[in-house]
């Protein structure tokens, strides 16, 4: 033995220097053969290992679950089919969607059911349970279909070929060297000229070696070629396994987004009914539905607290409030924590806020639909015919947004009607307002200083005519809700009217022009007689409008503000009230609403009575 070693030794030595022949392991198209057998083997051991390193259920756990597979996939699918489900369970515990489903669970549990993150919270931790179980699920089957197969060929195929490989350059090696003895005793047998029988003898012998040690070559040299053979035969094998994989992830996405798709829906249906959702930049059909209100949480909250502490606050709505505290009210507002009596002595906090949640409606109250009408509208020189086209645009308006519109208008309305001292005009608080009322969708809610006069202009003819452009009372004379974003609490009672309860297309006009009659005929008296006359006329429409939920009446001899008659020569919006129908009725009780169908009748001049 040590004498065989000695002279393989001897051989690799005298093939190195280039002293002995070295017989070629494999033909040239063999070599190209092992060569692709080569690029396979690379290929499938760096897929193998990144693979096997994208799956969560990695180390020990899934060496073992692959010799498990492997061990059984060999003796049939039953024994298979009964580890499956514990397989799974216990790769499940492993995974990180686990982990992440009993925390969401926990937090759930603490926030409780009355939390809406709580309820979002145990879903979603439903959902990463399920998940998880869908992903134990597609690692198995990728274990099974994929990486089994993929590490078998790794660890048994492979090895294989490379044993048998270092078998063959060992019997080669073998060969070449009982064949260079061989040639050397036949040179040392022709040559010698002593017993050449000996040396024909160990000639012969030598040679009977090397015709068994090339069949041993010849035999693993077959083999070898066997194994390349077979192993890239089976290439297109090695390929399914890839589609396999492919396949097994497109089966768990389906499988993981079935799952979504059911619980997705009730996890938006939850947040969309919420209750307490930020109501500063909510769409206004959103915030309606949600709190279940015909007017804005903020609009009513707001116009009731003003009416109640400010009417008579200089500079409402013109001064600034601090922006901390603005900023800490819409807070409040988001949040559903109101308590508005704190800001009893900073009214103007309470506007900022007001205006602020105006200006970052994302539909502007008056609609961006209608901006070009309303501009349009604004154009019409004569005074009547405009203030028809403001109240037909009106009409159009989507109910949601006319309600809304309708409450605030109304209290800004009333809020003019003490501008003797508040100072603030139905044009002045046209001028700060209508930037949160109307602006043009290219100008998404910033100013557009060239039609920043249009725009005060219409929302000041609103102001002045609020009640004819809005007929029906509104009581702002409720408290303010305290601690609460709006939750169950409707729109008051004594604002829901029916289509009876709403006064005729005149509106108050009439109360005005029987204050403002009433107010000269105390001045002059020389037709007070006259004038006592027509107030006893009119008294029937005074009645009526007392009757109404009003707000408390104004100073005795304080004319409406800014009250024109019909045929004023000012070319800017008229500061006129809206023309009468006809003559004055003698009402009993509210009116018929104005109809939808049409504007309002074509407007007359207003009588004006000599003042003698």
């Amino acid at each position: 033995m040590m004498k065989k070693q000695f002279y393989r030794v001897k051989q690799l030595a005298d093939q190195r220097v280039g002293r002995a022949e070295k017989t070629e392991i494999l033909t040239e198209d063999l070599q190209h053969v092992e060569k692709t057998v080569d690029k396979i083997k690379h290929a499938c051991q760096t897929t193998n290992k990144r693979l096997a390193a994208s799956m969560q259920g990695t180390g020990m756990d899934l060496e073992k679950r692959l010799a498990v597979l492997f061990l059984k996939s060999l003796r049939g699918s039953d024994d298979l089919a009964m580890l499956w489900p514990q397989m799974r369970s216990e790769l499940m515990r492993k995974l990180h969607q686990t982990a992440l489903a009993q925390t969401m669970l926990e937090s759930g549990q603490q926030l409780g059911e009355d939390s809406l993150l709580g309820k979002v919270m145990q879903k979603s931790g439903d959902v990463q349970t399920s998940l998880a179980r869908e992903l134990a699920e597609y690692e198995m089957q990728v274990e099974r279909d994929v990486l089994a197969p993929m590490t078998s060929l790794l660890e048994n195929d492979i090895p294989n070929i490379t044993q048998i490989k270092k078998k063959l350059t060992k019997t080669r090696l073998d060969m070449d060297t009982v064949k260079s003895r061989w040639t050397a005793a036949v040179k040392v047998s022709h040559g010698a000229s002593k017993d050449m029988v000996a040396a024909a003898t160990k000639a012969e012998a030598l040679k009977d070696e090397y015709e068994e040690e090339t069949a041993k070559f010849e035999a693993c040299q077959d083999t070898l070629t066997t194994e390349l053979l077979k192993f890239v035969s089976r290439e297109g094998e090695y390929a399914n396994w890839i589609i396999k994989y492919i396949e097994a992830q497109l089966d768990y996405h389906q499988r993981a987004t079935s799952v979504l798709d059911k619980v997705l829906p009730g996890l938006k249906s939850l947040l969309d009914e919420s209750e307490l959702q930020p109501v500063y930049g909510c769409p206004l059909e959103d915030h309606l539905r949600i709190q279940e209100r015909e007017i804005a949480f903020v609009i009513e909250e707001c116009a009731t607290f003003l009416y109640r502490e400010a009417l008579d606050e200089q500079g409402l709505f013109r001064l600034a409030g601090s922006t901390a505290k603005i900023r800490k009210l819409t807070a409040e507002f988001d949040a559903g924590l109101v308590d508005l009596s704190e800001f009893e002595g900073d009214v103007h906090v309470v506007t900022g806020a007001l205006k602020q949640y105006l200006r970052e409606l994302p539909e502007p109250l008056m609609t961006s639909k209608l901006y070009s009408e309303w501009i349009q509208a604004s154009t019409i020189q004569d005074n009547g015919t405009r203030l028809q086209a403001y109240w037909t645009i009106v009409e159009k308006m989507p109910s949601l947004y006319k309600a809304n519109l309708r409450y605030l208008i109304t209290f800004l309305g009333k809020l003019s009607e003490n501008s003797d001292v508040n100072k603030m005009s139905a044009s002045n608080i046209a001028i700060v307002i209508a930037p949160n009322l109307i602006w043009s969708p290219e100008d998404d809610g910033g100013v557009n200083v060239q039609h920043t006069g249009v725009q005060s202009s219409i929302v000041e003819a609103l102001i002045q005519h609020y009640s004819w452009f809005f007929p029906g009372e509104i009581d702002f004379s409720r408290k303010t809700a305290s601690a609460t974003n709006g939750v169950n609490q409707g729109f008051p009672e004594k604002c829901k009217k029916g289509p009876g309860d709403y006064k005729s297309v005149t509106g108050d006009f009439l109360e005005e022009v029987v204050s403002l009659v009433n107010m000269k005929c105390v001045d002059d008296s020389g037709t007070h007689a006259q004038n006592s006359q027509e107030s006893e006329t009119a008294k029937p429409a005074v009645i009526d409008v007392e009757q109404t939920n009003t707000p408390p009446p104004k100073k005795k001899g304080t004319p409406p503000a800014l009250v024109k008659f019909m045929g004023s020569s000012s070319p800017g919006p008229s500061t006129s009230a809206p023309p009468l129908a006809g003559p004055k009725p003698i009402a009993t009780s509210v009116g018929p609403p104005r109809p939808t169908n049409a504007p309002p009748p074509p407007p007359s001049k207003p009588l004006k009575r000599e003042i003698k």
